[in-house]
């Protein structure tokens, strides 16, 4: 009989999620409805990528990582192990999340943080479309 370690994990990926070929997703991982992995994204073991969350092109969520709602990992992102992204939080081109990491506060609405713990650094003005 095999032993419960040793039976393989799957990843799940709902049908409405789009994932590139070339996308590299960690066993037991879930993908849920609406999202998107891109291009050369890698997702580690375990993980949790939520409905309508974006993983760009060679971003990377290590084991696991969730991203919540909407969140938005940008072009070569990194999320650490054990790091959960909020609803509709973009972590920008290039930015590291290390593992284990903490927002120990609550962050303003267009503030951005940074250090350990993360605290607000400055503020962003709003975006405003133009039609």
């Amino acid at each position: 009989a095999a032993r419960r370690r040793d039976i393989p994990r799957a990843v799940l990926v709902d049908p409405s999620a789009g994932v590139s070929p070339s996308a590299t997703i960690g066993a037991g991982t879930l993908v849920m409805p609406n999202a998107t992995i891109n291009a050369e994204a890698v997702i580690g073991r375990a993980g949790l990528i939520n409905s309508a969350a974006i993983v760009e092109h060679g971003a990377r969520a290590d084991e696991g990582a969730h991203l919540a709602p909407g969140a938005c990992l940008t072009g070569a992102a990194v999320v650490g192990a054990r790091v959960m992204i909020g609803a509709r939080a973009t972590v920008l081109p290039g930015i590291r999340v290390g593992p284990d990491a903490v927002v120990t506060e609550h962050v303003p609405q267009g503030a951005v943080v940074a250090g350990v713990p993360a605290r607000p650094i400055r503020g962003m003005a709003p975006i405003r479309a133009v039609i």
